[in-house]
């Protein structure tokens, strides 16, 4: 089983410099229901970047079977802000995750998990959220023959003083194409609660190749569509995952 990964995508921050709009891991936003088995490390390098504006991350996901349906999942990152040629890099945010197995999927109804995480601002305000998020999503997946659909809707909290909350959802649908190669297609917005017009959404497109049992690799891209506060912007994810 290879974990999800989603988009460190980027927004501008005053003239000279980026910062990710969320601190996530890379190539869908959508979270699958799986439970990690065996040890799982992922590397992931994921790049945004608009009118001069770009953002790099290096990330590290690694998750950590705790029980038959419990999983534990750590996400370091190093990440590079820059615009023109002002540079700026360091230790970029620092997510901790804990996924639980509520329903497994069977014929007649889908897996149900919930991934409830935390994501503390080791990248400060030039290379991070600059204050901690809470997430409590609920993630949802039924396969029908080749084809899978996956689907994740949340709460998020970001920061404790005059705190902001969004109503991250995401829908993915994927589809096998042969014994190494799957596609995938997702939608995802992240709506401010309180200002619900100004929502950021993903278009997101992506590939897995399965070299063997336990190595996989993963491509993605996609654009941010521009909003009230955001300008659109493009990004890219390429993954490598490794069970042991």
């Amino acid at each position: 089983m290879v974990r999800r990964f989603a988009f460190a995508a980027a927004m501008a921050c005053g003239a000279t410099t980026a910062a990710p709009a969320r601190a996530e891991a890379p190539p869908f936003v959508t979270t699958d229901t799986d439970i990690a088995d065996k040890l799982e490390l992922a590397t992931f390098v994921s790049v945004a970047a608009h009118d001069g504006v770009h953002f790099s991350t290096l990330g590290f996901d690694l998750a950590v079977p705790l029980a038959p349906s419990w999983e534990l999942t750590l996400v370091p990152r190093f990440a590079q802000a820059g615009h023109g040629d002002q540079r700026e890099s360091g230790f970029g945010d620092t997510e901790i995750a804990v996924k639980y197995l509520a329903l497994s999927e069977t014929d007649g109804r889908p897996a149900v998990a919930f991934e409830p995480n935390l994501t503390f601002p080791t990248g400060g305000r030039r290379l991070g959220e600059g204050r901690v998020a809470i997430e409590i999503p609920l993630l949802i997946s039924k396969g029908f023959g080749p084809w899978r659909v996956s689907g994740q809707v949340g709460f998020e909290r970001l920061g404790f003083k005059a705190p902001e909350d969004h109503a991250p959802m995401s829908l993915l649908l994927e589809r096998t194409m042969s014994e190494h190669l799957s596609l995938g297609a997702e939608l995802a917005n992240d709506l401010p609660m309180r200002r619900p017009s100004q929502g950021e959404t993903d278009v997101n497109f992506g590939a897995a190749w399965t070299f063997h049992d336990g190595l996989k690799l993963q491509s993605a891209f996609g654009r941010r569509l521009a909003s009230q506060d955001t300008p659109a912007d493009l990004h890219s994810t390429v993954a490598l995952a490794v069970e042991f």
